[in-house]
């Protein structure tokens, strides 16, 4: 059942990676790293991203490769690591600076709820020169509707009807849904507009400018 959207918005959690830090061609030479250092041919970018996993390995386990999650995990992060040294780096979206001071200075709260290790999306947060606009930065999620459910309860907020929670990836749109937040795909990072309308979210966006131009966000 979608949110009637009768009410304003006060609270914005957004995902981090796909959302907000643009780290696909990092993610993906890291794991073509991965496959030919494991004797696997690589894939183009087009079919990576249509076949991307919720976690890199889970995604190394259904490829074949052998180990525990913290091992296969152990083996990500060592790619990523070897990419990073390449001077293939995450980059922030364009607009995502103006978007963010638009809607904090609307009195929205905003806060960030990752999966990916916190140390790094803080580290990020800091070299985009966004991590004034979040509270919290949270990172290490592995159950993100726990989290949404976690930060309502730091900030003080108890109506889910005015919280949204903002995600590149079908799995975002399903934790948003259990933690009974609004939920919003937003076209620009690992899944296309196709993928994320098909989970029927309550908001399609395809930019972060669009959730500033939104008209149930209560922004004059």
């Amino acid at each position: 059942m979608g949110h009637n959207g009768s009410q304003p918005v006060t609270t914005i959690i957004f995902d981090w990676s796909g959302t907000i830090s643009d780290d696909r061609q990092m993610v993906y030479q890291a794991n073509m790293r991965v496959r030919e250092d494991h004797g696997y041919p690589p894939i183009d970018f087009a079919e990576f991203l249509a076949n991307i996993k919720l976690t890199a390995p889970e995604a190394f386990k259904e490829m074949g490769l052998l180990g525990t999650k913290e091992e296969l995990q152990a083996i990500y992060t060592s790619a990523v690591e070897y990419v990073k040294e390449k001077g293939i780096s995450p980059t922030v979206y364009e607009d995502a600076t103006e978007a963010f001071k638009n809607l904090a200075s609307q009195a929205i709260k905003l806060a960030v709820l990752s999966s990916h290790p916190e140390r790094h999306v803080q580290s990020e947060a800091e070299s985009f020169g966004l991590q004034f606009y979040f509270d919290p930065i949270s990172g290490d999620c592995h159950d993100k509707t726990i989290g949404i459910r976690s930060i309502m309860d730091r900030l003080g907020v108890d109506n889910e009807n005015s919280v949204m929670y903002v995600g590149d990836t079908i799995y975002d749109i399903r934790a948003a849904k259990l933690a009974g937040v609004i939920s919003a795909g937003i076209a620009t990072g690992y899944m296309d507009s196709v993928r994320l309308m098909n989970e029927e979210p309550d908001h399609l966006f395809y930019s972060l400018t669009d959730i500033v131009n939104s008209n149930f966000l209560g922004l004059s």
